[in-house]
């Protein structure tokens, strides 16, 4: 089983931070990044839901779009929202 490298653009890691700061539940935050990006990397191909060109998914309370590249083993995050609870 290939291992594939996941990378946040530059955008989603901004939107993320922004969801950081609005929220008091950093812990369930932290816990769906740490998920997404282990999902991502064992099964990026096998997950997620057809959205435009590329592929959504929802690990609460974060949802990504994100690439893939078979060929180069990578995927790439490039948006990020999430609902947030002050």
């Amino acid at each position: 089983m290939d291992r594939f490298t996941v990378v946040w653009t530059d955008e989603a890691l901004e939107e993320l931070s922004r969801i950081w700061i609005a929220t008091a539940e950093r812990a369930s935050i932290a816990e769906a990044v740490q998920r997404i990006d282990h999902v991502l990397m064992h099964r990026a191909t096998d997950v997620g839901l057809e959205f435009y060109a590329d592929r959504l998914l929802v690990i609460p309370p974060l949802a990504v779009v994100f690439s893939v590249s078979d060929a180069d083993l990578l995927v790439r995050v490039s948006a990020v929202w999430g609902k947030v609870e002050s």
